[in-house]
């Protein structure tokens, strides 16, 4: 028999161009939702053209990519048809309920800011475009492109460590963050992008964890921000009297909160347990 030819390390690079893919983008819809906004003076249709000409961009892009670069269908980087698991859809939206409802249990207060935004908008914003959008596009670069090209060329732990890495350290850009928060986003990022990963491997494609992405944005940044300050972006606002940075999630919010943490770290342990069982079925 002879020995499969190792994936090249060129083809691994290619997939990286799917940061780029995902850039220009979320670029080139926000500059047309700008646009729209110009024209109809309506911030709520604005952020909706923006949030569905993201996703809509991005996955263009990675048609070309697959067709002109790296050669194969979409569906060899974990991005066919939509097909959904009963167990990946109930988490989407019972992990975001857990940790609101232990935020809830804290001390603290209701607050609205004073210039927040309009419902349509908030909901455009965080429901098409944080949502959907991010969770789509992101889920496929790291989740489609890099953990798979990394998964072919070296193993799948490396696939699934260093994508994660990766996802977490991200999130520091556009932040003013101090040291602590910068550690605690990163292993936050790194522990929800592992249960991301492993419920891409579980499922066989991105789109469970494109849900569970997409759903938690919207739960924590749209519907209720937790924080010390009411959030213009949020329908509602809850203020816990605590000031400890490890249930806070220090500068950047409550997603990287130990909180947030040990939820993301709940679920991996689900799907680590469905991936390995599934895998024995396999085998037997």
């Amino acid at each position: 028999m002879e020995a499969q030819e190792k994936f090249p390390i060129s083809k691994v690079l290619m997939a990286l161009l799917s940061l780029a893919v995902l850039v220009l983008a979320q670029t080139a819809a926000a500059a047309f939702g700008s646009l729209v906004l110009l024209v109809t003076h309506l911030p709520a249709l604005g952020n909706a053209a923006a949030g569905v000409l993201y996703p809509a961009l991005a996955m263009l892009g990675f048609w070309a990519l697959c067709r002109f670069g790296l050669r194969e269908p979409l569906s060899a980087w974990r991005i066919g048809p939509v097909r959904l698991k009963p167990v990946w859809c109930v988490t989407a939206f019972l992990m975001p309920a857990l940790v609101c409802g232990v935020y809830l249990l804290l001390p603290g207060q209701w607050a609205e800011a004073a210039n927040r935004m309009d419902t349509a908008s908030i909901l455009a914003v965080g429901v098409l475009y944080v949502g959907i959008g991010t969770g789509i596009v992101e889920e496929a670069v790291f989740r489609g492109f890099i953990m798979t090209a990394l998964e072919r060329h070296w193993n799948r732990r490396t696939a699934v460590l260093l994508p994660s890495v990766l996802f977490g350290a991200l999130h520091i850009i556009g932040n003013e963050l101090d040291l602590l928060s910068m550690v605690q986003l990163v292993l936050a990022g790194t522990m929800v992008g592992v249960l991301f990963s492993l419920v891409a491997l579980e499922s066989g494609s991105i789109w469970n964890s494109a849900l569970i992405h997409g759903v938690w944005n919207a739960a924590l940044l749209a519907f209720l921000h937790i924080g010390p300050e009411p959030d213009p972006g949020s329908l509602f606002s809850y203020l816990p009297e605590t000031r400890n940075f490890l249930l806070t999630g220090g500068d950047f919010g409550a997603e990287a909160s130990v909180i947030s943490i040990a939820a993301y770290a709940l679920f991996a342990a689900l799907a680590l347990v469905l991936l390995r069982k599934g895998e024995k079925k396999g085998i037997s």
